[in-house]
């Protein structure tokens, strides 16, 4: 439950409506299926898969970061299922440690995800009233956390997702969201080169690990 922290619906707007929960409870499906038939892997190991936000530029589509989901939560009105992450973006947008090296970084696998929604789900129902079905339409949202030691944190920004992938090989799933870095850089100048450099570092990043492969 959202108690201490402030978020409004203030995000950046893409275009792009905000990916539901029934949409999320699809795509995981269809990933369940290709990573026991096409990928032949065993079944149980699919619920400890880790969940990624890969964040990536609108201009351009670039990655410039990949973040963790710290927990879940839902709000006091019960009408947005929010990802918490938590970072350190004092040298870069979202990219904390001053380190890329990022692919083993802490997450919620799928099988958080799945409890978390049908925890909320009897909640929504029981206090809501509701219907099942009207909450698989609840959107799913990002919140970027600034924190030191995980305590006092401070909202960094609101993010939508706009899509969800499993890799080639089946070792994880990513949601993709993006920041508009036309915006940011217009109101602050000094984040183009910050963008650059994270955006560098990444591409670096990927092409090590494809040599490597």
């Amino acid at each position: 439950m959202m108690k201490d922290i402030d978020l409004d619906d203030g995000n950046i707007k893409t275009n792009i409506p905000p990916i539901t929960v029934g949409e999320i409870l699809l795509s995981i499906r269809d990933f369940n299926t290709i990573f026991t038939g096409k990928l032949n892997k065993k079944p149980e190991i699919f619920p400890g898969l880790p969940i990624k936000i890969v964040v990536k530029r609108l201009s351009n589509k670039k990655v410039v970061d990949l973040i963790g989901i710290r927990r879940i939560e839902i709000n006091k009105e019960f009408n947005i299922i929010w990802f918490i992450s938590n970072v350190n973006n004092s040298d870069s947008i979202f990219i904390h440690d001053n380190s890329i090296v990022k692919l083993n970084l802490k997450t919620k696998p799928v099988r958080e995800i799945l409890d978390a929604f049908d925890y909320f789900k009897k909640l929504y129902v029981e206090k809501n009233k509701k219907s099942e079905k009207l909450f698989l339409e609840l959107p799913i949202k990002l919140a970027i956390m600034e924190s030191e030691q995980l305590k006092k944190e401070k909202l960094v920004d609101t993010l939508d997702i706009a899509a969800l992938f499993m890799d080639d090989k089946g070792s994880g799933i990513f949601f993709h969201s993006f920041i508009d870095d036309i915006k940011l850089i217009r109101e602050d100048p000094k984040m183009e080169k910050i963008l650059d450099s994270s955006q560098a570092k990444y591409s670096k990043l990927m092409k090590k690990i494809s040599d490597n492969s």
